[in-house]
């Protein structure tokens, strides 16, 4: 058993047991309010596939305390516990669940939550996750196999429904950062054995400082992940203030190819003022992402009727 307080750690304990047939490991952390458990029993450790048990909690974990973030108080009521034998991916199997109670995030509470897993052949599955918070609400499974990485079953899917961002503004350089609406994503090998991306996203009432204020931004974005990562988005901004000029819409649309070191494609722009009138933007981009040099090169540029066309800038 060692028993250590300090400044920073309030107090530590920790506590073990081994003998022919079992091992018992325990450990309690206490940071100010902040409390951390773990336990740990084995059964048959010296066999090739050994069993166990393990439990892991916190009690009014506070992240601000570790001095993460002081502007980010948390208290966390989290247990994770289950059941697993082995200690290597080809034998390795496990059971498990995780649990948040009542807890509170930056002021914001959440009311509670809920994961299980289990591994099995290398087989990863995460089924009835369910987050419910004042700031989101969320649902999301997996299914991924970790010895191979293109099996055409792996899939993650997550729906969050966003009710207020505002907790999170002291982690950025904002006072305001309020954003509601909901996230869609499906990830999943295609036929091709590519991993594949498809989102769509529906946000209401923006408002991020004097900087940018929307009624809305709609839109969808489909990815494939391969040597030459292709993907495609298209976002609908409903009303947009930026700064303090007011437009009535703005499109927003591109086709992308991205490598290592650069990003290319086409994109369009359309952008509507109060007045009804209108810019009409389109071309090809180039981006080399070590230096962050832009080159537009502008197909289309039409103003309320008027065209321009063929136009080269380097950024």
């Amino acid at each position: 058993q060692i028993e250590i307080s300090a400044d920073t750690l309030d107090h530590i304990l920790i506590y073990g047991s081994l003998n022919q047939d079992s091992l018992i490991a325990q450990a309690s952390i206490q940071v100010k309010e902040s409390i951390l458990e773990a336990n740990v029993r084995g059964a048959n450790y010296l066999d090739e596939i050994p069993s166990y048990a393990y439990n892991i909690s916190t009690e009014k974990f506070d992240v601000s305390s570790l001095s993460v973030s002081e502007n980010f108080p948390t208290s966390i009521n989290l247990k994770i516990e289950g059941t697993g034998s082995g200690l290597d991916m080809q034998n390795m199997a496990l059971n498990g669940a995780i649990k948040i109670d009542t807890s509170y995030v930056n002021g914001a509470q959440i009311q509670f939550g809920k994961q299980h897993f289990s591994l099995k052949n290398g087989i990863l599955n995460v089924s009835d996750a369910e987050l419910k918070s004042e700031i989101a609400d969320a649902v999301f499974k997996l299914r991924k196999n970790l010895k191979d990485e293109k099996d055409p079953d792996n899939t993650l899917t997550f729906d969050l429904d966003i009710k207020n961002t505002q907790p999170f503004a002291s982690l950025t350089d904002f006072n305001i950062l309020q954003i509601s609406g909901s996230l869609y994503a499906d990830i999943k090998e295609n036929e091709e054995g590519f991993l594949e991306c498809r989102t769509q996203l529906n946000l209401q009432n923006i408002v991020i400082d004097d900087m940018f204020v929307a009624d809305g931004i709609s839109g969808n974005a489909d990815a494939v992940l391969k040597q030459k990562n292709e993907g495609s988005f298209e976002l609908e901004i409903e009303k947009p203030k930026i700064f303090d000029t007011q437009f009535q819409d703005i499109t927003i649309g591109t086709e992308s190819i991205s490598t290592d070191d650069s990003l290319y494609g086409r994109y369009s722009i359309v952008v509507k003022d109060a007045e009804e009138g209108s810019i009409v933007n389109e071309g090809n981009y180039e981006m080399l992402l070590d230096s962050m040099h832009l080159a537009l090169t502008m197909d289309k540029l039409d103003i309320e009727g008027e065209t321009c066309l063929k136009r080269t800038a380097i950024i």
